[in-house]
């Protein structure tokens, strides 16, 4: 397997077999190269861009508002509904 990346162009390419094969988009700007019902590679158009929105949505401060309320720092043990205190 070959792993390059065009930093200019901002493309990722993953080769996992190195043979003639044809390429299809399956989602906007990503294409994956097939050989009859083999894959031969992956091609990430936009790479960093896709890296660095997806980085973003798990670096943030975690959702807490569906959490019970002793999972969550700061809310008091009287609100939740799990008695006794699981974390007691």
């Amino acid at each position: 397997m070959k792993i390059n990346y065009d930093n200019i162009a901002d493309v990722l390419y993953i080769a996992i077999k190195d043979r003639p094969a044809i390429a299809t988009e399956v989602i906007d700007g990503i294409f994956v190269r097939t050989n009859k019902d083999e894959v031969m590679g992956v091609t990430i158009l936009d790479f960093k861009e896709r890296f660095m929105d997806f980085k973003k949505r798990f670096t943030g401060p975690p959702d807490t508002g569906n959490l019970p309320p002793c999972d969550v720092p700061g809310r008091a043990c009287e609100e939740c509904e799990f008695k006794p205190c699981p974390l007691e």
